[in-house]
């Protein structure tokens, strides 16, 4: 696909070809969800003979940030907003798929998510795999937005250590019982 900036507000999607991997009825849902620090979905177009070619979108500026020097709330702020918007998801039976740190747009205050083209829809599934799976996506991101950053920002510290360090600080997650992190973290912040 290929956007364009139409505006200082709006960019317009268009795809090449339209695959059965992007799902008209998902990026509808997502757009009347209106999922925090998720992308906001204008309106979708059509070609003459009905065929789903592409959408408007709000535009987002975007800054490159070292996410390892932000305030530790940047991280938690960020991670809890789209960790509730999955979770309206996974209640919609949506798989968050392809989520990665191309697929999103940083800022001093938010990262937010612009890609959902290949969301999918899978009803038949259990929800606690599903809850586990779309989670699991989430952490993936933001240790791609870590390694990102290290790799980008801190080239000149030991790498080992640092890759070893933001090992340890996602993957004893448990995607399951994620919202314990907050908890805890809520707790530190206000003793």
């Amino acid at each position: 696909s290929d956007v364009y900036k139409i505006s200082d507000e709006i960019c317009l999607k268009v795809f090449k070809t339209i695959s059965d991997d992007i799902n008209f009825d998902v990026l509808s849902l997502i757009k009347d969800l209106e999922l925090s620090h998720f992308y906001i979905i204008y309106d979708f177009l059509f070609n003459k003979t009905c065929k789903f070619k592409g959408y408007t979108m709000k535009y987002y500026p975007g800054k490159t940030i070292d996410i390892l020097t932000m305030p530790t709330s940047y991280t938690l702020d960020n991670f809890s907003s789209i960790y509730n918007s999955i979770l309206k998801l996974t209640d919609n039976c949506i798989v968050v798929s392809d989520l990665h740190s191309g697929n999103v747009i940083t800022d001093e205050n938010n990262i937010t998510v612009i890609d959902a083209d290949l969301y999918y829809k899978l009803c038949f599934i259990d929800k606690i795999k599903l809850q586990y799976k779309n989670i699991s996506a989430l952490i993936y991101l933001f240790k791609d937005l870590y390694f990102e950053s290290l790799d980008e920002f801190h080239k000149d510290c030991d790498v080992n250590a640092c890759v070893s360090a933001i090992r340890d600080l996602f993957e004893p997650m448990d995607a399951l019982n994620i919202d314990k992190v907050f908890d805890k973290e809520i707790e530190r912040i206000y003793l």
